[in-house]
């Protein structure tokens, strides 16, 4: 019963990201608005899919099935991470991602967010948001690029302050750095083809 109801929540997770995919076609701004008014309409399905996990078990057993869905968890994360940087150039807080899932951010109310999933989850948005920039370039929007390059900058620097002792984590946060330097290299890349002014 779990398991069929986790895989419910990971299909409507796929539908999400298959939607999100659009991005990589086209950013103009109705564009952009119009992937975004899509996702959102999804997500109450993930409300609807979460309420239907949570039924399938009794609360006092959250911990030993957690595993289950964490990793789709953090795909929604990222999922809602992709949506708010498109509309908004900011990171999502974990109560927009709370609110956006229909959950909550504490352990004590039942099936949450938790800040490890929060935090994994937001790791998987730098590698997209470069993917986006390249596309960008591509199609010759070209103040994009800058502003992700300018983002994934603060990103970095915000989890630098943190101290990461999950070794998943800081894997990922390899990953980010990785992703910074790249983003950089786009906007390099503009100046030297004199696509944007180089001061």
């Amino acid at each position: 019963q779990v398991k069929a109801a986790v895989d419910k929540l990971e299909a409507t997770s796929e539908a999400i990201f298959n939607e999100l995919q659009n991005f990589h076609q086209n950013t103009t701004a109705d564009y952009v608005t119009e992937i975004c008014n899509h996702a959102r309409k999804l997500f109450s399905k993930v409300k609807e899919d979460i309420t239907g996990l949570q039924k399938t078990f009794p609360l006092s057993d959250y911990y030993r099935y957690a595993d289950h869905w964490h990793h789709i968890m953090q795909n929604l994360v990222f999922q809602c991470s992709l949506i708010i940087y498109m509309e908004e150039d900011t990171l999502v807080t974990r109560d927009q991602v709370a609110q956006l899932l229909g959950v909550s951010t504490d352990k004590a109310d039942g099936f949450h967010i938790t800040l490890e999933d929060y935090l994994q989850g937001v790791l998987l948005l730098p590698a997209e948001l470069t993917r986006i920039a390249v596309n960008c370039v591509i199609h010759e929007d070209y103040q994009r690029p800058i502003k992700i390059a300018s983002f994934l900058s603060q990103l970095n620097a915000a989890y630098k302050m943190l101290n990461l002792k999950n070794d998943a984590l800081r894997r990922k946060y390899d990953g980010l750095k990785y992703e910074v330097k790249k983003a950089e290299g786009i906007v390099y890349d503009m100046k030297i083809r004199r696509l944007i002014p180089s001061s």
